[in-house]
């Protein structure tokens, strides 16, 4: 028989093979079993999130890059005697999944563990990232001395099961980060007898930039019985696995139950995690098991990604914040807007905002917040206890809870790669694609040079300004880039913070446009914070 055993300190994949020895003559076997300590415990395992941290703290820098508070990855060392599953693990810590990435700097799908559905959505979101793969890509190619080939080979494993849907990791290996002969690639997949084609629809790519190599798509398979599946892109054909229908996960029986007891029509439901308000929790207290409380606090204390939840259902739509706020609830949940929000979707109940699900120590328990937008009031909250049954989760108590929307508030840290454009606009992003901040600049009403030139805000309020975008999520979810772009920016912010003090030091090095681009005050392209309009 073979079986897969993970020993998550080296990343280690190891394929054990029994052989049954035969007989004629009856003989004793004696079985030992070994444990494995985790890191945390003294011993070479990753089973927790604490053991993804101890040995980080054992791991020289160089070996260890931190990619957000809650991502790591962790390079193989070609000298070690340790048989790593392959040449970079890329940890997401509070969940212990991991995406591995062979010697060229591939995703080898087979190899990578999700072990949640939220560890799932997390690491999936690298693909949004192509400049960061690039660069491990690079690294991992000088680190073990390979190169690419150059002839497309197509991988393709199941990711994540929850009932009918399956979630498929595929990967294209064998090219360089800029080679562009997949990027958005057609699409036919095969499923037992079922042959599906699409026909993607893509923005243009800009030549001779990374292209991300792996993407994640989800597919209803139903019944007991292996079915197999292939998919082949722009003609190239991958491996084929046999699937067959999966359970339903916890979590989804526990949000299922939770949204059939607010409401009996369908629901928009956001696509990131909502906790509740600073100090809500306090209404709790005296209803809710102190475990119980600790794990939601615990699990709460950053948003989290709800992508690939329900993705089969016809009853709860999971759909990114930043697109409520533009297609569904602009002004936010007002009486007005929810009065028209109600006469535009009459068969819908409303939007739904989730908490994370914190779950008791024997896993029977579970504690959800949810805020209810444009249901039968225009806004109500509400924390959920529930306790597991026979044939899946019952509410058990309902604490109702403040309604108050937060102020996302800036970060402030700004790591990737600026742009700009237009007679002068300039931005650039925190990691996450979340929060920018952004710079005008009126090349014509302003003396500029290629020495540095200092422009009091406060002095030149009509020709410059700084402002911080705050997005509920990643703009890039949302297909278009958010500023300078032929469209128009397609996320709404939900925060804006203008500078009202301070300084801008400019040096150009050449004449500026005179066109005005998306984003740029006095362009009548994409959003802008009200009384910004220049023009």
């Amino acid at each position: 028989m073979r079986i897969k055993r993970i020993f998550p300190y080296y990343g280690v994949v190891v394929w054990l093979t029994a052989a049954m020895m035969v007989s004629c003559v009856p003989t004793e076997t004696a079985t030992s079993i070994t444990t494995i300590l985790g890191c945390s415990e003294g011993g070479p395992g990753i089973f927790t999130p604490e053991d993804v941290r101890c040995y980080l703290d054992q791991t020289d820098p160089p070996r260890s890059q931190r990619i957000d508070g809650e991502t790591v990855v962790i390079l193989a060392d070609p000298d070690s005697i340790a048989d790593w599953a392959g040449a970079a693990i890329i940890y997401h810590i509070p969940t212990v999944s991991m995406l591995v990435l062979d010697q060229f700097g591939d995703a080898d799908p087979e190899a990578s563990i999700f072990s949640s559905r939220a560890g799932l959505a997390a690491l999936s979101e690298l693909g949004g990232n192509p400049e960061l793969m690039a660069g491990l890509k690079q690294q991992l190619q000088l680190k073990w001395q390979t190169a690419p080939s150059n002839e497309p080979a197509i991988r393709l494993d199941t990711a994540w099961q929850d009932g009918s849907t399956t979630i498929f990791f595929i990967a294209v290996a064998g090219l360089e980060a800029t080679d562009d002969r997949f990027y958005c690639p057609s699409q036919t997949w095969t499923i037992g007898d079922a042959t599906e084609e699409i026909v993607p629809d893509c923005m243009a790519h800009e030549v001779g930039t990374p292209v991300s190599h792996f993407f994640f798509e989800a597919k209803r398979i139903t019944g007991s019985g292996e079915r197999p599946v292939q998919v082949v892109l722009n003609g190239v054909p991958s491996n084929v696995v046999q699937v067959r229908e999966g359970t339903v996960a916890p979590e989804t029986l526990v949000y299922q139950a939770v949204l059939q007891q607010i409401a009996a029509r369908p629901l928009i439901v956001r696509g990131e995690t909502f906790p509740g308000f600073d100090g809500d929790a306090a209404q709790i207290v005296d209803v809710v098991d102190s475990s119980l409380q600790h794990n939601y606090l615990a699990v709460n204390e950053t948003p989290s990604s709800l992508r690939f939840l329900f993705q089969n259902s016809s009853a709860y739509f999971v759909t990114p914040g930043a697109s409520i706020a533009r297609d569904y609830l602009p002004d936010g949940a007002t009486p007005q807007a929810c009065a028209q929000f109600r006469n535009d979707y009459p068969g819908l109940g409303g939007v739904a905002s989730l908490s994370r699900i914190g779950m008791s120590g024997d896993g029977a328990q579970a504690l959800v917040h949810v805020l209810h937008e444009c249901g039968p009031d225009d806004r109500s909250a509400a924390y959920y206890t529930l306790s597991e049954i026979a044939d899946g989760w019952q509410v058990t108590n309902t604490v109702a809870a403040v309604t108050e929307l937060p102020t996302l508030t800036p970060e402030m840290e700004y790591v990737n790669q600026a742009s700009g454009c237009g007679d002068i606009f300039v931005y650039k992003s925190n990691r996450a694609r979340s929060e920018y901040v952004k710079v005008f600049i009126d090349a014509r009403a302003v003396a500029l040079s290629a020495e540095p030139v200092m422009l009091d805000l406060a002095a030149h309020p009509e020709a410059s300004g700084a402002w911080i975008d705050v997005y509920a999520d990643s703009v890039e979810k949302l297909g278009e880039k958010p500023y300078c772009n032929d469209i128009g920016q397609t996320a709404v912010p939900q925060s804006v913070w203008q500078a009202v003090s301070g300084t801008i030091t400019v040096t150009v090095s050449a004449s500026a446009p005179t066109e005005p681009c998306a984003g740029e005050p006095g362009s009548g392209i994409g959003w802008w914070p009200r009384g910004a309009d220049r023009s």
